[in-house]
C-alpha cells in the first residue's frame, strides 16, 4: 500500500511539473545574497505555486544579458540603472522591480592615503568601471570637475593595499567587509551623498514578453516580490540556504550576513521595496546625457516601467492664484532666450529646439496653455542685452555668488 501511495505521489509530481511554464532568469553576477530573493522564491516553492519552473543562471563571461532577454534566449534578466541607458537607445526592455532603491556602488580608498574629501581625488589613480554601470559615480566625478588617472577596474582590493591604485569602484556589501577582516581603515564616497541617485539591481523583461505572456510576467513579479520579502525577514534561514547550496563564491557565513544587512538597508524594505519611480528614472537618464554628452529623448521611457501603462492615469492639478490666472490669460506668450553651449539642457538643430529644459517647458505649456517663443542668441552680450531690454522674459544660466547681475 505504501509503495502504491509513493508511486501515485511521484506520478502526480511528474504531471504537475509538466504543467509548469519553463522560464529562465539570467543573473548579472555569481550566486550570493545579492540574489537571495530569487533563490528563496525557487527554494520555498513560490515560483512553483504560481505555475513557474524557473532556471536561475549565474553570470558567465561574454554573456550579453540585454541581448539574451530581447532575443528571447532568456525570459527575464537582472541589470542595474544601465537598463535606463539601453531603453534610451531604443532597446525594447521593461523594468519590473527595483531590488535596491540605492546603488551599492561606491568609491573605496584607504584612510591612510590622505584622501578625506572628494576634491582630494583630483589627479589620483582611480580603478573605475567606466562603462554604463555605476553611472552615478561617473556623474559625481564629472560634475565635481574631478580629473583622475584612469586605471583598469579591479575585482579585489589587492592593488589598493599595494598602493598601485588610490581608489577603486567597490560594492558596499563586499569590499568594505574584506577590508574590515584585514583590519584596514577605509574611506568611501557614495553618489547619494552628493545628490546623484541610482537604482541597484533591476528585474526586467522584454516588451515582447509583456505583450505575449502577461500572466507569466505577473506571476514572476508576484513570486519574486514574495521571495525578497521572505529573504529579508528570514535572514538566518536565507544565509544558511545560500551557504549550503548557492555558494559558488565560497563566502563565509559572516560575509553573507554582512552582505545581507547592508543590502537590506538599500532595499527600501518595509518602506518602498520594489518600487520604480519615473521621476528618478528620468533623473538617471539625465546623468547619462551629462556623462555621454548626448541627448536621449525621454519618450523612450514612456512605457519603461512595468504596469505603468495599465495603471489609471491621474493628473495633479496646478492651483493658481487669481493673480496668476490673470497673468497667464493676459500674457499668453513668453519669450525665452537661449544660447549656445547649453547641451544637453538646450540643443539647437534644424528642426528647432530640443533638450531637457525644452521637455520641462513643454510640460508647463500643456498645463498652462502658455506659448513659449524661443529666441536664439549668438553671444553672451546679446543674451543679457535682450533680457535687460525686456525682449526676453526668461533666460537660463548658472547664477554666481555673489550675484554679478544686479539687474536680475
Amino acid at each position: 500500500m505504501k509503495k502504491l501511495i509513493l508511486i501515485c505521489m511521484l506520478l502526480y509530481t511528474a504531471v504537475a511539473n509538466d504543467n509548469l511554464e519553463k522560464i529562465s532568469l539570467q543573473l548579472k553576477w555569481k550566486y550570493q545574497f545579492q540574489f537571495a530573493g530569487f533563490l528563496i522564491a525557487k527554494e520555498k516553492g513560490f515560483y512553483r505555486d504560481l505555475g513557474l519552473d524557473v532556471t536561475i543562471k549565474e553570470f558567465e563571461e561574454d554573456i550579453d544579458i540585454i541581448h539574451d532577454v530581447v532575443s528571447g534566449k532568456t525570459e527575464f534578466g537582472v541589470s542595474n540603472s544601465s537598463l535606463v541607458y539601453e531603453a534610451l537607445r531604443g532597446q525594447p526592455v521593461t523594468a519590473m522591480m527595483a531590488i535596491f532603491q540605492e546603488t551599492p556602488f561606491i568609491l573605496l580608498g584607504l584612510k591612510d592615503s590622505g584622501i578625506k574629501d572628494i576634491k582630494d581625488i583630483n589627479h589620483k589613480r582611480v580603478a573605475l568601471h567606466e562603462d554604463i554601470d555605476g553611472i552615478s559615480l561617473q556623474t559625481m566625478l564629472k560634475v565635481k570637475n574631478i580629473s583622475y588617472i584612469k586605471k583598469p577596474p579591479q575585482f579585489n582590493i589587492d592593488k589598493l593595499i599595494s598602493g598601485e591604485v588610490d581608489l577603486m569602484t567597490a560594492y558596499i556589501s563586499n569590499e568594505p567587509y574584506i577590508a574590515k577582516r584585514k583590519n584596514i581603515d577605509i574611506v568611501t564616497f557614495s553618489p547619494q551623498y552628493y545628490g546623484f541617485e541610482e537604482y541597484g539591481d533591476i528585474l526586467f523583461t522584454s516588451k515582447n514578453m509583456i505583450k505575449t505572456d502577461p500572466k507569466i510576467v505577473k506571476n514572476m513579479y508576484d513570486a519574486t516580490l514574495k521571495g525578497w520579502k521572505y529573504a529579508f525577514s528570514h535572514i538566518d534561514e536565507t544565509v544558511e540556504i545560500i551557504y549550503q547550496k548557492y555558494n559558488s563564491l565560497h563566502k563565509s557565513k559572516e560575509a553573507l550576513y554582512y552582505e545581507a544587512n547592508k543590502l537590506k538597508e538599500l532595499s527600501g524594505y518595509n518602506r518602498n521595496y520594489g518600487e520604480i519611480n519615473i521621476q528618478k528614472i528620468q533623473g538617471i537618464a539625465q546623468q547619462f546625457n551629462i556623462v555621454k554628452q548626448k541627448y536621449y529623448k525621454f519618450n523612450h521611457l514612456d512605457d519603461f516601467i512595468y504596469k505603468q501603462k495599465h495603471a489609471r492615469k491621474s493628473s495633479v492639478p496646478i492651483n493658481f492664484s487669481a493673480k496668476e490666472i490673470a497673468y497667464i490669460k493676459d500674457k499668453k506668450n513668453v519669450n525665452i532666450c537661449l544660447r549656445s553651449h547649453q547641451e544637453p539642457l538646450v540643443i539647437k538643430n534644424k528642426d528647432g529646439y530640443s533638450g531637457i529644459s525644452i521637455d520641462f517647458l513643454e510640460v508647463i505649456s500643456k498645463s498652462t496653455n502658455l506659448k513659449f517663443n524661443y529666441i536664439y542668441t549668438a553671444s553672451m552680450y546679446d543674451y543679457f542685452n535682450k533680457l535687460k531690454n525686456a525682449q526676453c522674459d526668461i533666460v537660463s544660466f548658472v547664477v554666481t555668488k555673489p550675484n554679478k547681475h544686479d539687474f536680475l
